[in-house]
């Protein structure tokens, strides 16, 4: 089974094209930002991530402290950044995804979303550039420290995002550090938050088969490929199940 998705939780000019917002009963921003959720949620298309992304960032220019476009900009930043084909890519998108997930935090630090999508970013930054480098950036302290905000905020947050995120941390981050019984404590709690969410089974099985447990491991396998779109994203399932026949 491929790994993939890690913590670690392409970037160029920005595509001319985008949706202008329809109609003048609602405020300019929010329009925007709805055109950018109608191209958001096909993101299984990078183009219509970068269209999502214009249209935020037209709301943006709107009110700069739009909390919502923020976090959303950051939130498509970030799921470029995992597909990338260079490490340099990367750490381009995710710095610039990072870049507005600090001013969501900075807008609305209550905000789980701010927290939970910054942590993601930072991540993908800490990915892309060599060890060294990111022990000497504080990468893992400040993953930690905004994935574990995100939790004390909503735990509930992307189906157990947060508690996904700590999990796989656990599972991946090098040895003396890794915990799988830590890493499967967290796991559990996300899937509980999360139950229809491919990648809660997903990565319990990745940890299980690490175990050696592959008669409960290909049971979540199974369980993450039996998901149909009523129980989640059509972009999400593309992504995950694939993985999962591997």
């Amino acid at each position: 089974m491929k790994r993939g998705h890690k913590w670690a939780m392409g970037v160029g000019l920005l595509l001319s094209f985008c949706s202008g917002p329809k109609g003048a009963e609602a405020s300019p921003t929010s329009e925007w930002i709805a055109a950018g959720d109608r191209h958001f949620v096909n993101r299984y298309d990078e183009q219509r991530v970068w269209k999502a992304i214009a249209n935020y960032r037209q709301a943006l220019k709107k009110d700069p402290k739009d909390y919502i476009a923020l976090w959303k900009t950051a939130r498509a930043y970030g799921w470029l950044a995992n597909d990338r084909k260079s490490k340099a890519e990367t750490r381009k998108v995710a710095e610039r995804g990072l870049s507005y997930a600090h001013r969501a935090v900075r807008q609305n630090p209550k905000g789980v979303e701010g927290q939970f999508y910054a942590a993601l970013c930072v991540g993908y930054v800490g990915r892309s550039i060599p060890m060294i480098m990111a022990l000497f950036k504080g990468i893992e302290k400040k993953v930690l420290t905004f994935f574990r905000t995100a939790r004390r905020i909503d735990p509930k947050f992307e189906g157990g995002g947060a508690d996904r995120a700590l999990g796989v941390y656990y599972h991946t981050v090098p040895w003396p550090k890794r915990d799988r019984s830590k890493a499967l404590q967290h796991l559990n709690r996300a899937l509980g938050f999360g139950p229809n969410n491919p990648w809660n089974h997903y990565y319990l099985a990745e940890v299980l088969l690490a175990e050696d447990r592959k008669k409960l491991a290909r049971k979540f396998l199974l369980r993450c490929i039996g998901l149909r779109e009523g129980q989640a994203g059509k972009a999400v399932l593309k992504r995950v199940q694939p993985r999962c026949r591997t």
